[in-house]
């Protein structure tokens, strides 16, 4: 069996989860945070799919040029929670067919566990996920497994 781990109470917000992040890594940042953000984020939190051939937050490339890591902190961050959740509903689907299958044979309901640990094995799927964005945004092996660590420590952090 593996170990569990503490469990974030929800998926944390995108928003929430990179900035997090930011205040860890590039703490400068946070003053201009919600202007670097917004390009990427909708109103509801979610990671913007439209974006124009223009990745850059600012519209102009010199958010890259400045090296800001917002930016990139968003897709590593919306990789790592769409790792997290798509596991959360890999196991959740799992304990309720089988808690179908045993109302068929039994004939009777039971409660279901809607608890889910955080283990070792899903920390690894979600690091994977946010150091493969990590490196496809060009961060070299080094600054993306600390952006990686920062994503992970964040996710991890009950004070976020």
């Amino acid at each position: 069996m593996s170990e569990a781990l503490p469990v974030p109470r929800l998926v944390p917000s995108l928003r929430d989860w990179t900035r997090a992040v930011v205040e860890a890594q590039s703490p400068q940042e946070i003053a201009a945070f919600d202007t670097l953000i917004d390009p990427y984020v909708t109103p509801r939190g979610s990671l913007r799919r439209e974006r124009s051939s223009d990745d850059s937050a600012l519209g102009s490339g010199v958010d890259t040029a400045l090296g800001l890591l917002t930016p990139i902190a968003v897709l590593v961050c919306a990789a790592a929670r769409d790792a997290l959740i798509g596991t959360v509903q890999d196991e959740v689907a799992g304990r309720i067919g089988r808690l179908l299958r045993r109302a068929r044979h039994r004939g009777g309901a039971e409660e279901a566990d809607t608890s889910v640990a955080l283990t070792v094995e899903t920390l690894a799927v979600i690091r994977d996920a946010a150091l493969r964005a990590a490196r496809s945004a060009g961060l070299d092996d080094t600054e993306a497994r600390a952006l990686t660590d920062a994503v992970t420590g964040a996710l991890l952090n009950p004070e976020r």
